[in-house]
């Protein structure tokens, strides 16, 4: 007893046991308390409800429903699109290093700079042709080049703009 009243847990014992293990001063208690029969009731009322209450069961097809979400085919690493770009941009710088490595770059290296040695002669011109037109037009060449490259902008834009098109409407 405590404060003289039966505590939670003899409570809980007598409806546990239905028996008084403490002696004649309890069952007197009991009999005389209110307090104390209104929480042995509520004790009651709470252990009834506990004994109908079927507990928490899942479902026979739990376990079916659970297994059916795992996939059972999980693609592997190198079978992803990521993977394999990788492993192309690698395998190309792999093979790109052993030809520099091993093969005599000389002829390509030759072959190289007759092509930039074509549009030396080619474009040498039209710079110094630009360069004249530039010097007529003294100071006033500005306006000419902001919207020359206005018009190469909005070339690019509607290039742009043209693809995004064509790739939506199929």
């Amino acid at each position: 007893m405590k404060n003289g009243h039966l505590t939670d847990e003899q409570l809980q014992e007598i409806l546990d046991t239905g028996i008084l293990h403490s002696g004649p001063i309890l069952p007197m208690h009991l009999g005389t308390c209110a307090s104390c029969q209104k929480r042995l009731e509520a004790f009651q009322q709470l252990y009834a409800a506990l004994a109908t209450d079927p507990g928490f069961a899942l479902a026979p097809t739990f376990a079916d429903s659970v297994l059916d979400r795992i996939p059972t085919f999980r693609p592997l690493f190198w079978q992803q699109p990521a993977a394999k770009i990788a492993l192309a941009i690698t395998a190309s710088a792999i093979t790109l290093a052993g030809l520099l490595i091993f093969v005599n770059m000389r002829p390509l290296a030759n072959g190289a700079l007759q092509v930039f040695e074509i549009f030396k002669t080619a474009f040498f011109p039209l710079a110094a042709q630009m360069k004249q037109l530039f010097l007529w037009m003294g100071g006033n060449a500005k306006p000419f080049l902001y919207g020359g490259f206005g018009l190469f902008s909005a070339f690019i834009v509607e290039r742009i703009l043209l693809r995004q098109n064509v790739r939506h409407s199929h």
